[in-house]
């Protein structure tokens, strides 16, 4: 490859579109080049070098020059890889846009953003990561979507957050699997009691199921009543022995 257009070529993550190409070979050249295989069309217009692996940074980068919309936001499995969470290897680049698309290998999703959900992912604006997990939690086969919530709980992402993202998108399909998913891998998250080191397994508890956490949406519901009181009072309701006791006074 020629030094300008290499030089374009390493600052679009290793994409580079057909004028481009133009401005250093002729098109009798560049089909040459294109036709013995060495440059592989990502999208129309766009062209990756058969060297270069097809990343989702790639992918995103290349539907930008490809739809001419520099804003595009990489977002659900094409996001989740940029996260490095546990998903398949899909040749379908998901982004948002404006106006909504769809092809083979190429989906504009017109969903909302607002600029909180967004971060900046290996150079890529992509959907953060936990409107990232909300979004493979609704839309992805049941296993593999109880894999990346597991996968973000691992990160310190807590389900309280994942609640509060999801409550965003009530309504939307798959949001019933994602609560009872966010549900199952929070559950099965017994944390470690106080003093134990942590990593370090105590003895297995018996009968006890471990506490799901609260949901937002259900938090607090009722007032708790709290007595004032030193050492040694309980917060109790009397009971009839105390009651019996009482009157004998």
């Amino acid at each position: 490859m020629r030094p300008g257009l290499a030089r374009v070529r390493d600052s679009q993550f290793g994409v580079f579109t057909g004028w481009q190409v133009l401005c250093e070979y002729s098109r009798a050249e560049m089909r040459e080049i294109i036709d013995r295989g060495a440059w592989v069309q990502v999208f129309r217009g766009v062209y990756r070098e058969a060297s270069t692996p097809p990343t989702a940074r790639l992918r995103v980068e290349a539907a930008r020059w490809c739809l001419g919309v520099p804003g595009l936001v990489a977002a659900y499995g094409t996001a989740a890889r940029l996260h490095g969470l546990p998903v398949f290897d899909d040749s379908v680049t998901h982004v948002l846009g404006a106006r909504p698309m769809r092809s083979p290998r190429l989906i504009v999703h017109a969903d909302a953003a607002d600029a909180r959900e967004l971060e900046l992912v290996q150079g890529t604006t992509a959907t953060g990561l936990v409107r990232t997990v909300a979004d493979a939690a609704r839309t992805l086969s049941r296993p593999e979507a109880l894999a990346v919530v597991e996968a973000a709980l691992d990160r310190g992402i807590s389900p309280a957050a994942l609640f509060v993202q999801l409550e965003t998108q009530r309504g939307r399909r798959g949001r019933v699997q994602a609560d009872e998913l966010v549900e199952i891998a929070s559950a099965a998250r017994v944390p470690a009691r106080s003093g134990e080191p942590t990593g370090t397994a105590g003895p297995a508890p018996t009968s006890v199921r471990p506490a799901r956490p609260a949901r937002p949406d259900r938090a607090a519901r009722r007032p708790t009543r709290c007595l004032a009181g030193g050492d040694g009072v309980r917060n109790r309701i009397p009971d009839e022995a105390d009651r019996v006791a009482g009157a004998a006074r």
